[in-house]
């Protein structure tokens, strides 16, 4: 099974101190958004270094286990029905790409601080802030931006890149795709909270989990970002690393 790039974990004190959204107040962590242990919000099979099919996410069906000899394993989502498709927040114009660099290296990377967070957040000036808005977003917004900031992660918003890119048939697979990341989100979230390395290591296991299992109809539907993928909408699927998928993605929508 492959890991997409997707997810990150994120430092926390920096973008709760910076950033004015709605963040959450979990203690902040080590992780900075990228790195090489990637991550996974969707579950349609789906490698993010080019989008061919690994065959989809297979789990063992059994619980993860911890460091500490408990457990981490999705929740019963057999009622779940995902909420209405939170529709793409595209902002042309309100970043440049220096703006899209030094914001991942000042709020996202794994030194980033509340202190270089700080000019993106509210006593930053307004072309820095206007950017930061563009650029991320809370899960509990109306429309998502290039970033979509969880409860210690932040995820790329691949469904909204693709519901920008692929005019004739971006929008259904972007329905399909949000859904099973809720689907895999409503599994483990309550189950596995991320507040560290660890715990990021152990929700991303739930979700593959999920995938293979409670969610299994909603990310066989998103397998069809396999062929967004080697279509019109490649450019959300570009990058080995979430650092990567970022600097693909957040240009379509803030540039």
């Amino acid at each position: 099974m492959s890991f997409r790039k997707s997810l990150g974990l994120i430092s926390l004190g920096a973008l709760v101190g910076a950033l004015t959204y709605g963040c959450s107040s979990t203690t902040s962590n080590n992780g900075g958004g990228g790195g090489d242990d990637g991550g996974v919000t969707g579950d349609g099979g789906v490698k993010h270094d080019g989008g061919k099919t690994d065959g989809g996410n297979t789990g063992d069906g059994g619980p993860v286990g911890d460091s500490g000899g408990g457990t981490c394993a999705p929740g019963d989502v057999s009622t779940f029905m995902p909420p209405a498709y939170k529709p793409a927040k595209k902002t042309a114009g309100a970043c440049t790409q220096t703006f899209i660099t030094s914001f991942y290296d000042n709020c996202l990377a794994p030194n980033a601080t509340m202190a270089t967070c700080a000019p993106w957040g509210s006593s930053g000036d307004a072309t820095h802030k206007a950017c930061a808005a563009c650029l991320i977003t809370a899960d509990s917004a109306s429309a998502y931006g290039a970033l979509i900031e969880h409860k210690g992660t932040v995820s790329v918003n691949i469904p909204g890149c693709m519901e920008l890119k692929d005019s004739a048939n971006g929008l259904t697979c972007a329905k399909a795709y949000q859904a099973s990341e809720m689907c895999n989100d409503a599994a483990c979230a309550a189950n596995c909270p991320v507040t560290d390395d660890a715990s990021f290591q152990l929700y991303q296991a739930c979700v593959q989990q999920a995938a293979a299992n409670g969610c299994k109809t909603y990310s066989q539907a998103a397998a069809c970002a396999n062929a967004e993928a080697d279509g019109g909408a490649s450019v959300c699927f570009q990058g080995m690393t979430f650092q990567d998928l970022y600097n693909s993605v957040a240009p379509v929508f803030c540039l």
